[in-house]
């Protein structure tokens, strides 16, 4: 972790940051080879953010070894990369290492968000509490269905059974498409209950300012939806008639029992959708109106809530955890992740190690290969094809390797236009077994 400078006739000297692994705090540099004789300060940079935590303290030298040690107590934000500069007569005559000190997570509360959850609700989440710390079956393999489109909805699940293989655990529809053919979807998902899966239900919800899509951003005010009992305008009439098509669908799945893992105003961090990047105090006033809108109004005690953010991208918008609504609403935090490397564990990334950071279960919402983009000069890429870039083996052992705290991950749906061949679902990537028959992999 040093980085030798050799700065005109001065010795050789080097430099090392040390700093703990959240929830410790502090920090140590070490120097060596300095002149007795000059007076020297130190500085660390965070490289994520591009911010300097620590400027100084006051110049001091060394001792007469040419050593020194300075230690502190400010806290540097974990996941973050942070670097140590030492300068001697205004200018940088040593740079250490990059380090990026992880996030230890606090003890995870085995309590719902929900006090009044059903046993069997209680019972799943105290499970994936507990799924990292087992040395296999652990990993709640799910699939995104896309429930929009009749002819094609039971084939993610009857593709891998047909091999003989093992259907995921989680099979995850938007709410949505319960206005398109809810005869069928129910159909599938009941029996999917049936044989012991789970159900996950995310929700594209249009716009209720507007009455327009999903990514329609315009006339939005989210303080109208904070509070769904009581609205106001008629943004909060049509946002509450949209949380009771949720109720109603919830209910008839808590009718036989079946815990539900609902995921709304999903990737908040992004500017795509009608609720992203929100001013926070909003967004969270939104969620927790809609948590207790289902939960005590509705009497809906079967969910768990889970918060899934996007990838991080680097600017202060899309942090992760910018809009976390809070571990009172919260049961399970998650990343839904399109890239080739599922690359945000790599150093500088805020997306992992502060989502772990929370002490909530992990998930990685939705995971698929790079998807369609169009760059600042215009130019269009489209989504990489799954089975090339992030076949089935190379999912799991990222998995492993780059987010061992992971207790779910749902492989998001192919394309309904084969000419884009993006390969994305399961079942349309080579070698499933490789993640359906892992130790860790928990399926149905």
């Amino acid at each position: 972790m040093n980085m030798d400078v050799e700065p005109g006739a001065r010795a050789r000297v080097s430099l090392t940051l040390t700093v703990p692994d959240a929830p410790d705090t502090g920090f140590t540099v070490v120097g060596a080879g300095f002149d007795p004789d000059s007076w020297i300060w130190v500085t660390i940079q965070d490289l994520t953010d591009g911010t300097q935590p620590i400027n100084g303290p006051d110049a001091f030298q060394s001792d007469p070894d040419g050593t020194f040690t300075r230690t502190g107590q400010t806290v540097l934000t974990c996941g973050h990369t942070v670097q140590s500069n030492a300068y001697v007569d205004n200018e940088i005559v040593a740079t250490s290492d990059a380090v990026t000190p992880q996030c230890e997570p606090v003890p995870a509360d085995t309590t719902t968000a929900d006090v009044d959850a059903t046993p069997a609700t209680n019972a799943l989440y105290a499970d994936l509490v507990a799924a990292p710390t087992r040395v296999d079956h652990r990993l709640i393999i799910g699939q995104a269905l896309r429930g929009w489109d009749a002819g094609n909805l039971v084939g993610p699940v009857k593709e891998l059974t047909d091999l003989g293989l093992p259907a995921p655990k989680l099979l995850e529809v938007d709410v949505t498409d319960f206005e398109l053919h809810a005869d069928g979807i129910f159909t599938l998902l009941l029996d999917h209950a049936a044989q012991g899966g789970l159900i996950g239900l995310s929700y594209h919800v249009g716009n209720p300012f507007t009455g327009g899509g999903v990514n329609d951003r315009s006339q939005v005010d989210l303080p109208q939806l904070a509070d769904p009992d009581n609205p106001q305008t008629p943004a909060g009439t049509r946002w509450k008639a949209d949380l009771d098509r949720v109720a109603d669908i919830v209910q008839q799945l808590a009718d036989v029992g079946a815990t539900v893992l609902f995921r709304p105003l999903h990737e908040s961090n992004g500017h795509w959708f009608w609720w992203g990047q929100s001013d926070p105090a909003d967004f969270r006033a939104t969620w927790q109106g809609m948590f207790r809108y289902l939960t005590a109004t509705r009497g809906l005690h079967n969910l768990l809530w889970v918060y899934s953010a996007s990838r991080d991208y680097g600017d202060a918008l899309s942090d992760p955890i910018r809009l976390y609504p809070g571990d009172d609403v919260v049961d399970i935090v998650g990343l839904d992740i399109y890239d080739d490397d599922l690359s945000d564990a790599e150093p500088g990334k805020r997306g992992y190690a502060a989502m772990a950071a929370l002490g909530k279960p992990f998930g990685i919402a939705e995971y698929a290969a790079q998807n369609a983009y169009d760059d600042d000069a215009g130019h269009h890429h489209p989504a990489h094809d799954g089975d090339v870039f992030l076949p089935n083996d190379r999912v799991i052992g990222l998995i492993k390797e780059r987010y061992p705290r992971t207790v779910l991950a749902t492989a998001w749906y192919s394309s309904f236009d084969e000419r884009v061949n993006n390969h994305w679902q399961i079942s349309d990537k080579r070698n499933p077994q490789a993640l359906l028959l892992d130790t860790w992999a928990i399926t149905r």
